[in-house]
């Protein structure tokens, strides 16, 4: 089980890495704990959606020393910063596009028989079945008023072969051309790429 508690703590980008990891692995050494993390129950769907996700772009965005704070609830932001004083300093708001009936069956799956689907892509192909998911989330947040955030949209891939990383970084770029070309209203807003290890700026 995760706690409320143990999510909305200061932690810098180094302690959001181990609190990441430390929960993955007591979750891994549960069965039935992993079954209701895959299924998204309690508080594993911010967990893998938000706090994940920040624990792999915070370091790209903020210096060393900065603290974050995982806020649950549908407050219009995700995370609180603040300097290593502890004052604020700024607010991020988290998109992770996915394909959600996809990832549903495959984790049915993972629960009948072990695995999920098995998917062939070209290089840079992950990135470009996720491109309409990330489209249409851009949309969606380009209707809100995010002007006291910086908004970070997730492009999630699992871990590009060393020939792909050329490929997946210009898809990227492409990505982020076109999503320039919506109007955020938000402080700054990025693409961030967790298996590039870069934040990609989309200028508006």
């Amino acid at each position: 089980m995760i706690l409320e508690a143990e999510i909305e703590q200061y932690r810098t980008s180094d302690q959001l890495k181990s609190f990441v990891e430390e929960v993955r692995d007591r979750v891994e050494s549960d069965p039935d704990e992993l079954q209701r993390a895959r299924r998204g129950e309690g508080l594993y769907k911010a967990f893998v959606n938000e706090v994940m996700p920040l624990s792999q772009f915070a370091h790209l965005l903020y210096s060393p020393e900065t603290l974050f704070r995982p806020v649950l609830g549908n407050q219009g932001y995700d995370v609180e910063v603040f300097d290593g004083q502890r004052n604020p300093i700024d607010r991020i708001e988290i998109a992770k596009p996915h394909d959600g009936q996809a990832e549903a069956e495959d984790n049915r799956l993972v629960a009948v028989r072990g695995f999920g689907q098995t998917r062939v892509y070209d290089l840079g192909g992950q990135l470009d079945a996720l491109a309409p998911w990330i489209a249409d989330t851009a949309e969606n947040k380009s209707l809100k008023d995010y002007s006291d955030c910086t908004l970070v949209i997730v492009a999630a891939t699992d871990p590009p072969f060393d020939e792909e990383l050329p490929v997946l970084e210009q898809r990227s770029i492409e990505i982020v051309e076109q999503l320039g070309k919506m109007a955020f209203r938000a402080k700054r807003a990025y693409l961030a790429v967790p298996s590039l290890n870069k934040c990609f700026k989309i200028e508006g």
